[in-house]
């Protein structure tokens, strides 16, 4: 699941698995306290190491879990993300050529 869909399902009264629920309900009630909170997409590729934790997150036993290190399936986005490398999957190359 990407932060898109998770903001959406934030905002909208959807079903989702049993998993997830409990977690949005939370994230609903601190949308209703009296403070101001802003949920914003960010395109994975924009940040590596939350969409690689994200993902962890998903195949790992629901309880609570605090990380002191980074686990090691994220050390090469960590590193990706802090010197702002770009992957050759991720560039979008346009041409323009003009006419003759």
């Amino acid at each position: 699941m990407d932060s898109l869909a998770t903001i959406q399902l934030v905002h909208e009264q959807q079903m989702v698995n049993r998993r997830m629920m409990g977690i949005l309900v939370q994230w609903r009630e601190l949308l209703h306290r009296k403070w101001k909170l802003k949920f914003q997409h960010a395109f994975r590729e924009a940040n590596m190491v939350a969409d690689k934790l994200a993902s962890l997150a998903v195949e790992m036993d629901p309880r609570i879990r605090v990380l002191h290190d980074q686990p090691a399936e994220v050390c090469d986005a960590l590193q990706a993300d802090t010197y702002g490398a770009v992957r050759p999957e991720d560039l979008r190359i346009a041409v323009k050529i003009p006419p003759l």
